[in-house]
């Protein structure tokens, strides 16, 4: 049988399209009727095919998965490039190789995933801030996250977040261009704000390295709020 490899990549499924393990709401098998043309069509998400159960031993079949994201979007995901004859034993074969990668998905979306400041456990429902308002808590009990820019004069000076930077601009001073740490209020069911600082340095308002640290706040925001 010639089965389709599928590679699983930091926390990504890698097909044409990558799709993020945490943003997969559900997976299904699905047995689809062989046309001339339904490998294709599943590759290329031209149109959806609906399955049929068929009494008929020698009925010529695909087995897929069907991924629903988070968005809603479904996702159709050939295991075969071949069909197979329902109820043979490529048949059975093929539908042991689905259900086995959808055992793989399933894990990883609980898998632990670490940051260089947090450490982030679906499974155990806690995650670890390692630089910021360093500690362990629990999942469960975030209520909102924000990303924010500090002055970095003032980090780990009083309430995370209260000296706020935006457009290049501080709220204190009026001055233009100052450094800053991006990171994340997490703001606890219990009132309790806690500070998860991105940035390993000061950066400017702009640059590179302020857009790739942007970038990494908002993996792990998206990360947490899919987890709590």
């Amino acid at each position: 049988m010639n089965y389709i490899q599928y590679e699983i990549k930091d926390g990504q499924l890698m097909t044409p399209k990558p799709i993020a393990i945490h943003d997969i709401k559900n997976l299904e098998v699905k047995i689809l009727p062989a046309k001339k043309d339904t490998f294709d069509t599943i590759l290329n998400s031209i149109a959806t095919m609906a399955s049929s159960s068929l009494a008929n031993g020698d009925e010529h079949v695909f087995v897929v998965i069907n991924i629903t994201l988070n968005s809603k979007e479904t996702i159709t995901l050939p295991i075969h490039k071949e069909y197979v004859v329902r109820n043979n034993l490529d048949y059975h074969d093929a539908v042991k190789q689905a259900r086995k990668l959808i055992e793989t998905l399933k894990r990883g979306k609980t898998i632990t995933k670490e940051f260089e400041n947090i450490v982030i456990d679906p499974k155990e429902r806690k995650f670890k801030i390692i630089d910021g308002t360093t500690g362990e808590y629990s999942l469960d009990d975030i209520d909102t996250i924000s990303i924010l820019n500090e002055q970095a004069s003032f980090k780990g000076k009083g309430e995370p977040f209260l000296h706020q930077v935006l457009g290049g601009i501080t709220f204190s001073s009026g001055a233009m261009e100052p450094q800053l740490y991006v990171g994340l209020k997490i703001k606890m069911k219990d009132g309790n704000k806690l500070a998860l600082y991105v940035s390993k340095k000061p950066v400017n308002f702009n640059s590179d390295i302020y857009h790739h640290d942007v970038k990494e706040a908002q993996n792990i925001k998206s990360l947490l709020n899919k987890a709590a």
